[in-house]
């Protein structure tokens, strides 16, 4: 297979390689969907012995309620799949920009600092995070506050004032993460990733936001794009909601529904990212980025459809757990014995609904930087015997049995972490509590 160099760079450098290859002929990758389950019934493991309850509200908003009497934290988190995918031409960043004026004040609130002092002072956190496709917020707090952390949590998605004089502080705030990001790796690597990117794709558009894409010229009112975009994006029957607390069903959801339901409904649609992440004429494509820590990174990364809709069965997981096997006579082992690899993981990447990838990443030795072609060779002839014996009915036994103990004797998460978890898996409609 011909790789494309998209730069060369001088071998004192660390380097994280990224190669993008075009999708193997994996049989078991493809396919038509499984049936959907026609209702959707919270399924707890048997370790979890907490209450759950699903409703809708009358906007339209899915909530799920967890009660645990024992819990020593309540906590909520709310999930809307918008996020840096859906930003304006022009004014990249907007999604990341509403989810800091959302924390500003409200109608019953207005003083933009009172959300968070409640929280702090109630031995409590909060937060919020935008990402491709998604925004949650969330936060949690000491159990008997939980009823007046609901009320102002709730506030901010039902009547935020996006106060006018806070407009240039919040841009500035976005400005500096941007700023503070371009000395980290992580995010030098991620833009490099959207750089490659299809440019008909939302994934390629810049997403954090800075003083440029979120100006706030006389003419063009930075606040009024704002209220444009949270109408347009935000409403109830988008939203997911998952609460934690020791208190009962019953008083969970009477806390709940009078104040969630007052968030519009403007019956929106979510955006399809129906355009190929790599144009075609790219791949396949070898790129070398150049780090400012000691990195010694290697990722091959395989373009494949949404899985979204295979959760159950999870094929790219099997695949997955193939290539990252670690015992005698795996592709990590020969790699190991040789000096060439560190660690050696493969798991599935970001899913749009219409893509996703196959990605296995390598952390490389000294003398594995210096050998990538060979590593690369190694890789594929590991893909080549995996494909050759097809599917062994023994390993999928033994990974669905590793499945089923992890389930049925899992350790109890924090209710921050639950509830954030739970609430992502209901916007993608991959409700399980396991």
């Amino acid at each position: 297979m011909r790789l494309l160099t998209a730069s060369a760079l001088p071998e004192r450098h660390a380097l994280i390689s990224l190669l993008v290859l075009l999708l193997l002929s994996f049989g078991m990758l493809t396919g038509t969907a499984s049936a959907q389950v026609s209702a959707i019934t919270p399924v707890a493991s048997p370790a979890d012995d907490n209450a759950y309850r699903y409703l809708t509200l009358e906007n339209g908003l899915e909530v799920l309620l967890i009660s645990d009497p024992d819990a020593d934290k309540a906590a909520a988190s709310l999930n809307l799949p918008v996020g840096s995918g859906d930003d304006p031409a022009g004014r990249e960043g907007m999604a990341h920009f509403l989810e800091h004026m959302l924390f500003l004040g409200t109608e019953k609130y207005p003083d933009p600092g009172e959300y968070q002092q409640f929280i702090r002072s109630h031995g409590g956190s909060h937060n919020a995070f935008t990402a491709f496709q998604d925004t949650n917020y969330f936060f949690d707090i000491q159990p008997d506050q939980l009823e007046p952390a609901l009320d102002r949590f709730a506030q901010q998605f039902s009547a935020p004032l996006f106060t006018a004089e806070l407009v240039d502080r919040e841009r500035n705030a976005v400005h500096s993460e941007y700023s503070a990001s371009l000395k980290e790796d992580g995010r030098r690597y991620f833009s490099v990733r959207k750089a490659i990117t299809n440019p008909a794709h939302s994934f390629s558009q810049f997403a954090v936001g800075n003083l440029t894409t979120l100006d706030n010229p006389p003419e063009r009112p930075l606040r009024d794009d704002l209220i444009d975009f949270w109408k347009t994006h935000y409403s109830a029957n988008l939203m997911t909601l998952a609460v934690y607390g020791p208190q009962s069903l019953d008083e969970l959801a009477a806390m709940v529904t009078p104040r969630f339901r007052l968030i519009e409904n403007r019956d929106l649609q979510t955006k399809a990212h129906t355009a190929p992440l790599f144009a075609d004429s790219f791949l396949p494509a070898r790129l070398q980025v150049e780090t400012l820590r000691d990195i010694r990174q290697l990722r091959l990364i395989f373009p494949l459809p949404s899985q979204q809709e295979r959760y159950r069965d999870k094929p790219v997981h099997y695949v997955a757990s193939l290539l990252g096997h670690e015992g005698p006579g795996s592709l990590f082992d020969v790699l190991k014995s040789r000096g060439l690899v560190e660690s050696l993981s493969a798991g599935m990447g970001t899913d749009t609904g219409h893509e996703t990838s196959l990605e296995l990443s390598l952390e490389l030795t000294p003398r594995g930087l210096s050998q990538e072609d060979d590593i690369i060779a190694l890789a594929f002839d590991y893909i080549k015997l995996v494909r050759e014996q097809g599917i062994a009915p023994f390993r999928f036994e033994e990974d669905q049995q590793l499945a089923e103990l992890d389930f049925r004797f899992q350790e109890r998460p924090s209710p921050l972490h639950h509830v954030m978890r739970l609430s992502m898996q209901m916007s993608t409609g991959r409700f399980w509590t396991g």
